[in-house]
């Protein structure tokens, strides 16, 4: 398969100047779905349930962008990619996994099917001249492998089945998280907060989970509190769960530079930061302003990062979480990654030397 030619189209629709530190290095495959008239899926996609004809139009882009203000019925990308459709009609299911974890197009066709060998195979027993549906697909990814899983179904449950045995299941969420919910941006402090929850008694109104945004931490340093808005953050938890209640915190993976801050002197110090190409720093424009990203391509960055949650002792002194408790959650925000400095409010992809193969897969560390 050629896909250079490809390749170089979509260099140009970004009109963005990219370093590629692997060369030109695109794959793809196109699928003819037989037998059928509509396919769905591809989401994140601010745009029809049924995937529309691309063929006069642009095509449907997976790159995770944290896109504040989105366009709607556009193929544009948004936050997450799942490189996942499936077509159905009233004998068959299928569905089409693929694989790949760079920046992805995928062009979608709606035509007939010839009169050939591959027709006739899903021809019923009805030989009346008729039109066979055909959906043709294009999937180009700009780097990795072609990496394709096609489920038979035959039933969409079947078909859905199989993905899930491909790609595991998520585990049955707590039943407070299908609750009401409160979230703003933002509750000034402490006091706000008490009186929120204690309005939504006052007026019979169910709360299960108040969530508490960027303005609750010192000074953008997530795993902190503001002492002067928030000086009895473990008390304002227990009140919240004497009535039944939860509380959610942000937490972001851009990392305030601050060398008096804990997660990023740490952080810095063991080299767990996203590097530039001259094994300096990469630094962006975030919430906190000069900000580090974790390389959460690296398995002990993960394991890293996953103990920041952690209720233990790392010292005689101090805690992972200060003044968290079992029902503190976290809200994982900005995972795109976002940076506001960056090409299309993300970091550049040269920033490591496989981002091109994983670039949608940050958000899922």
């Amino acid at each position: 398969m050629d896909t250079g030619k490809r390749h170089s189209k979509i260099t140009r629709i970004r009109n963005l100047m990219k370093d590629d530190v692997l060369g030109s290095s695109s794959v793809g495959v196109d699928i003819a779905l037989v037998g059928m008239k509509f396919a769905y899926g591809l989401p994140e996609h601010a745009d029809n349930f049924a995937l529309r004809d691309t063929k006069n139009y642009e095509p449907y882009r997976l790159y995770n962008l944290d896109v504040f203000e989105y366009e709607l019925n556009s193929p544009m990308a948004l936050y997450g990619s799942v490189p996942y459709m499936v077509a159905v009609n009233p004998k068959r299911t299928v569905g089409v996994l693929w694989l790949n974890s760079a920046e992805t197009w995928v062009d979608v066709e709606t035509t007939t099917a010839d009169k050939g060998v591959l027709a006739k195979v899903v021809e019923d027993v009805d030989t009346r001249p008729r039109d066979i549906p055909q959906i043709n697909t294009r999937f180009i990814s700009e780097s990795g492998i072609i990496d394709l899983f096609i489920l038979l179904g035959p039933k969409p449950t079947d078909s859905f089945r199989q993905l899930a045995t491909l790609t595991g299941v998520y585990p049955l969420p707590p039943e407070f998280s299908i609750a009401y919910h409160q979230s703003r941006w933002n509750y000034n402090d402490q006091k706000d907060v008490q009186e929120v929850h204690e309005s939504f008694d006052k007026h019979d109104i169910p709360l299960d989970v108040l969530w508490l945004d960027i303005e609750h931490t010192d000074g953008k340093r997530y795993f902190t509190w503001d002492n002067e808005k928030f000086p009895e953050p473990k008390k304002m938890i227990e009140d919240l769960v004497s009535k039944g209640r939860k509380l959610v915190t942000i937490i972001d993976p851009h990392i305030k530079k601050d060398s008096k801050y804990d997660v990023y002197k740490d952080a810095k110090k063991q080299g767990y930061f996203v590097k530039n190409a001259d094994g300096s720093v990469y630094e962006g424009n975030c919430w906190p302003g000069d900000s580090s990203y974790l390389d959460f391509i690296n398995p002990d960055v993960r394991k890293y990062w996953a103990n920041q949650f952690s209720f233990e002792k790392k010292s005689k002194t101090k805690f992972q979480y200060i003044n968290s408790t079992k029902d503190v959650y976290t809200w994982n925000d900005m995972n795109e990654p976002s940076v506001f400095s960056g090409p299309e409010v993300r970091m550049e992809q040269s920033m490591h030397i496989i981002s091109s193969k994983c670039i949608n897969r940050f958000f899922m560390f």
